[in-house]
This record gives C-alpha cells, sequence and structure tokens, in this order.
C-alpha cells in the first residue's frame, strides 16, 4: 500500500491530477491500517468494522475499475466498426472517383482528337477505341447523325467505311434510334430516320412482349425455346442457359440476346460458330459453378483448372463480342442469406475474371430460383443490395439479367386430384389420384390446399391438422401434404386442389 501510495503521489506531482492525489491517500490509510493490525485486538468491534470498510471500499474500487474497463472495450469496439463503415464508404466513393477521373481523361481525350482530325475515317477512329475503352463494346454500336443533304454522299462512303466500322445513321433533327425509327434506303449500310417519335401507349399496354418491359425468355431446352418463339417472342431476345440448350433437330436460333455456356467444351463450340457467324450473340460468356453453392449448372471454377481455361477461351473471344457471366443458387431452398452470400462471391470472382482477360464483363446474371413468397423480399433486399454492389465495383456492365425463377408463374398452377380413399380408423390418411410426379417438391414446399364436395362447387381450405396425403405410387416418398386436417364431409370422389404449383 505504501509504495503504491508514493507511486500515486509521484504520478500527482508530475501530472498534477487530483484523482491520483486521493488514491494516494487513501493507500496511505490502508497502509497505516495494515501496519497496526498486529497492535491491535482482533475481537474489537471497532477494528472489525474499519476492516470491513477498508474492504468494501476495495471491493468497490476493484468492481468500478472492472466496470469501466468493460465500457471502455464496448467503446472502442463500436468505433471500430464505425471506422470500419467509414472506410468501406470512402473505399467506394474513391473507386467512383478514379472511375470517374478515367472516364473523364478517355472524354476529353475522344473530343480533343475527334474534333482536331481531318476526316471523319480518323473520328471514327478515335472514338470507337474510346467506346472499347469506357465499355467494352464494339463500334457496331456507333450512331451517326446524318444532314438530310448529305445522305447521298453518306451512302457513297458507307461500303468502305463498313469495311472499318460496324456504323448506323439516323436524321440529324430525329430524336431516338430505336424502334420507332424507319428504314428510309439501304446502299451498304442503313439510313434511318424517325417517324413521328411517339408511341401508343394502348399498344404497350395490349403487348407484354414489348421490349420496353424488359422481360426476356430465360430457355432452357428446345421445348422452351420453341414454345417462346409460339409466344412472339423474337430469336434475339431469347436468353440460352443451362446443360441442353440445343437438340438434334430442334429450333437453332441464329442471333440470341444472351447464351451461357454451361461447360468448356460448349464454350469452345459455340465460339468456333460465333468465329463463322452461324450464331450471333449480344453477349456470350458461361455459367459459373462457385464453391458451396451446390449446383450442379456451370463451370466449376473453384478449380484452378477450370477458372484458367475459362479465362483462357473468353480472351480468344473477338474483341467486338460483348461478354457475359452469371451464377445459379436456388435462393428459396438456401435462404436469402446464404445466396447473399453467393452473390457476393459472384461478383468477386467476376473482378477477377475481368482482370484475367483484360476485358469488362458487360452482362451479369443472377439466378435465383425464387418462390413467390420470398421474391419481393429478395428483389427488394438482396438484389437491390447486390446491384448496387455491382454498379459500384464493376466497371462496364450494361445489363444485368435477374431470373425471377417461378415467382409470376408459381401462383398461377394448380394441380386438381380427386380422393380415392379417406382412412380414419387408426391413422388419418387421404390417398389421391396425383402423385409427387405432378408435384415434385411436396417434400420442400408445403402447398396450401383446397377441397370441394362432389355436391357443392365452393372451394374450402384446409387447416392444418395430424393427417397425411399420400399419392398413388407405389413409392414411400409418394406423400404429398403431412399434418393437414381432414374435414368431416370428406369422401372419394371429392376434389383437392394443390396451390402454388413448382416445377
Amino acid at each position: 500500500y505504501a509504495l503504491d501510495a508514493v507511486a500515486f503521489y509521484g504520478y500527482y506531482r508530475k501530472y498534477r491530477k487530483s484523482l491520483a492525489l486521493v488514491i494516494a491517500s487513501l493507500l496511505m490509510v490502508l497502509a497505516q491500517s495494515a501496519y497496526l493490525f498486529n497492535f491491535s485486538s482482533l475481537w474489537g468491534i471497532i477494528w472489525w468494522g474499519w476492516h470491513g470498510a477498508k474492504m468494501m471500499f476495495y471491493l468497490g474500487v476493484m468492481i468500478t475499475v472492472s466496470v469501466g474497463f468493460l465500457l471502455a472495450l464496448n467503446t472502442i469496439e463500436r468505433s471500430r466498426h464505425v471506422l470500419v463503415r467509414a472506410n468501406r464508404r470512402l473505399h467506394r466513393t474513391q473507386r467512383r472517383i478514379r472511375n470517374v477521373n478515367q472516364e473523364l481523361r478517355i472524354r476529353n481525350r475522344m473530343a480533343r482528337e475527334a474534333m482536331t482530325s481531318p476526316d471523319l475515317n480518323n473520328a471514327l477512329d478515335v472514338v470507337s477505341n474510346a467506346v472499347n475503352q469506357l465499355l467494352g463494346i464494339p463500334c457496331g454500336e456507333l450512331v451517326l447523325s446524318i444532314p438530310a443533304d448529305e445522305v447521298d454522299e453518306f451512302e457513297r462512303r458507307m461500303p468502305h467505311m463498313r469495311s472499318h466500322w460496324p456504323i448506323r445513321a439516323k436524321a440529324l433533327n430525329a430524336t431516338c434510334f430505336g424502334h420507332t425509327c424507319q428504314l428510309v434506303r439501304e446502299s451498304g449500310g442503313s439510313y434511318y430516320e424517325c417517324s413521328s417519335g411517339t408511341v401508343d401507349q394502348s399498344d404497350a399496354d395490349a403487348n407484354p412482349l414489348d421490349p420496353r418491359f424488359g422481360f426476356l425468355p430465360r430457355c432452357t431446352s428446345r421445348h422452351e425455346t420453341e414454345t417462346a418463339g409460339r409466344l412472339g417472342y423474337a430469336a434475339s431476345q431469347l436468353v440460352l442457359s443451362g446443360p441442353a440448350k440445343f437438340w438434334p433437330g430442334g429450333f437453332q436460333p441464329g442471333r440470341v440476346h444472351t447464351f451461357f455456356c454451361d461447360s468448356l467444351l460448349e464454350l469452345r463450340s459455340i465460339t468456333d460458330q460465333i468465329r463463322r457467324g452461324s450464331l450471333i450473340a449480344e453477349y456470350l460468356g458461361a455459367t459459373l459453378r462457385l464453391a458451396g453453392t451446390e449446383s450442379r449448372f456451370g463451370i466449376p471454377v473453384s478449380a484452378p483448372a477450370g477458372l484458367a481455361g475459362l479465362c483462357s477461351l473468353l480472351a480468344d473471344l473477338p474483341a467486338s463480342q460483348k461478354i457475359g457471366l452469371e451464377f445459379r443458387a436456388d435462393g428459396s431452398q438456401i435462404g436469402i442469406e446464404r445466396w447473399s452470400q453467393s452473390g457476393r462471391q459472384f461478383l468477386k470472382l467476376a473482378r477477377e475474371i475481368g482482370s484475367r482477360i483484360g476485358r469488362p464483363i458487360a452482362c451479369l446474371g443472377l439466378g435465383g430460383n425464387w418462390y413467390s413468397e420470398d421474391w419481393l423480399f429478395a428483389l427488394k433486399g438482396a438484389i437491390a443490395q447486390w446491384s448496387g454492389r455491382a454498379a459500384d465495383e464493376m466497371f462496364g456492365v450494361l445489363d444485368v439479367l435477374v431470373d425471377s425463377g417461378e415467382a409470376f408463374s408459381q401462383p398461377a398452377r394448380c394441380v386438381i386430384t380427386r380422393v380415392l380413399e379417406v382412412r380414419k380408423e387408426f391413422v388419418q390418411e387421404v390417398v389421391v389420384d396425383a402423385s409427387i410426379r405432378e408435384l415434385p417438391r411436396a417434400a420442400h414446399f408445403p402447398h396450401r390446399v383446397v377441397w370441394r364436395s362432389s355436391n357443392d362447387l365452393t372451394w374450402r381450405s384446409i387447416r392444418p391438422g395430424r393427417a397425411t396425403i399420400l399419392g398413388r405410387l407405389h413409392l414411400e416418398a409418394d406423400i404429398l401434404a403431412r399434418r393437414v386436417e381432414i374435414p368431416d364431409d370428406l369422401r372419394a370422389g371429392d376434389l383437392l386442389a394443390f396451390r402454388d404449383v413448382t416445377d
């Protein structure tokens, strides 16, 4: 006690902290008490009272110091989290500033060189190079505004120019170049001008296939591709994915919107078709099989050989070909949190692939296979957060393809089945003439069930209970629903309907 008191007094003399002087004084009192202990009566009430007060003071000091230490640690931890978030925001802001500065440098160089260029050919070279640096897209996206009195001269030069740049043109006073532009004449290249520039909203509302809605059909087999064609979709709107896109003798589109290859062998084959001109795809790339996603789709890039082979093939694609990547993870099965982790892993891998091949990734695909109940939560939460992260970290992304899974079709599908037998003697079971062939995810997804009596046309809900609905197949796994209640007046011949049916 005496030595500690001297130390605290020295601290007081040096830094003039009043608290140190108070502690030094208390320690001297405790030192005196300890010294006089040998000369006092052990059973004296006064002594034991003073000794108890001393111990309480000692314990109070220790508790105060411990609580203060814990509070200080908590404050330090909160400050650390605040600093981490601030550093992350600063890092994103710095990356945005760096991208903006790079874009401004390219734009300024393009404007300076294009304005000082002596002829149109050099100007087109400058502009196409700048566009490639900015977005990684071919100069075929260039649209020239041509005055009406220069159309004939432009058309005479068009064959030579198109041999270097696949350019297009529109009238100088046109307001757009899109679905409302009309072809005026064609000679080597095409000359367009816009019509009225207005769109009949009633036509757009009546046509769900209108491109402005942003819906593209994702096709994974010949049957789906042909069905999309019968529904009115053009081949240039198709997004082809999965391991069985083309079957022998089936529909072979010559131009598609996006082609995601499922293997390195398929990517080599499609690259050859791209080079020969037998297939044109706005985006060509691959589906990535991420580590830990338990997916059977895509190229296993978790293996170094798979990632190296993919980068090698993508790097060999023509410079005018835009590249896309996608990943698939069953969001409604693994949960939104694990899907978000897979999305962050995919984004990191896409950046690495783009860095390896030296070209930007222009299209990103998100596969989720969402159920209708999960879709809005994912769209407003995990998908929105992922999109913001992609906008911050990926430079040159033009399109993001979000697979809604069965979110739109699931509420519109049901399986209607007939009751074959109602068992209530020892166990509560209902046997129907449907099976897990019609309800393949019955074990994972609890379908809502309604029933209708043969004497009544009203559909009524079946509430939770202790009964089981069995399918018609001679299989142990053919159980369509568990823990449901059997209505008292349910009879053989009545109808059951399983709602929200999935593929």
